[in-house]
């Protein structure tokens, strides 16, 4: 909850995971060991996240970020100095 009023303080958005998962009738479904989401939670917390930042924070949408870096399929997986040259040690 205090993680929740700085965020309000602050006029920053914030996903209170915590409120939204004990509202769910099967919430222990979210959790694969009462600690760790599971993969329903997992799904959940994205579903979710990606709700607030489309509300939000719109110019933070997936698709609205720039690509940063080097496609996984144009990785030399042999040799990765090819693709990043000497950054990689």
């Amino acid at each position: 909850a205090a993680c929740c009023e700085v965020a309000g303080a602050l006029r920053c958005p914030v996903l209170n995971l915590f409120q939204a998962m004990i509202e769910e009738p099967n919430w222990k479904e979210l959790l694969s060991d009462g600690v760790h989401l599971s993969p329903k939670g997992e799904e959940f917390l994205s579903t979710r996240l990606l709700n607030l930042i489309e509300d939000k924070l719109p110019h933070c949408r997936p698709e609205a970020l720039p690509e940063v870096g080097v496609p996984w399929k144009h990785v030399d997986v042999d040799d990765p100095t090819k693709t990043f040259g000497r950054m990689m040690i």
